[in-house]
């Protein structure tokens, strides 16, 4: 069997260990969408799991945590610290910042302001 990386089997015996191999596949999420034309303040205070989708001119501030079936639509905007889990966030909404989103539907154009928290609404899927 041929790897693309040996990080791929590497060992874990130790907390450190851990750490840095999932820093190294966090990274590589990373990369991929900022390649893709994701704009993101401060990358590395950024958490994308692998199972978001982000579209077209997404600008995402720093500390923003992304987990779950999340996808954020064309021209969405998360200012700093939001915490969003799977959640759909529609096409040039704005999070201000410090926003929880949680198993919740984000409409067109919403604006939601800093702090506001939006947890099981609106029909998400």
């Amino acid at each position: 069997m041929i790897l693309d990386d040996l990080w791929q089997v590497s060992g874990v015996n130790s907390q450190e260990q851990l750490a840095t191999l999932e820093e190294i596949y966090v990274d590589r999420i990373r990369k991929k969408w900022l390649n893709n034309g994701v704009m993101m303040h401060n990358p590395a205070t950024i958490y994308i799991g692998d199972d978001v989708i982000i579209e077209n001119d997404v600008e995402i501030g720093q500390g923003c945590v992304l987990k779950g079936r999340t996808t954020l639509s064309e021209g969405v905007e998360l200012g700093p610290n939001c915490y969003v889990e799977h959640a759909i966030i529609s096409d040039h909404s704005i999070l201000m910042g410090h926003n929880v989103v949680i198993d919740s539907y984000i409409k067109e154009r919403e604006i939601l302001d800093f702090a506001s928290k939006v947890i099981n609404e609106e029909d998400y899927d």
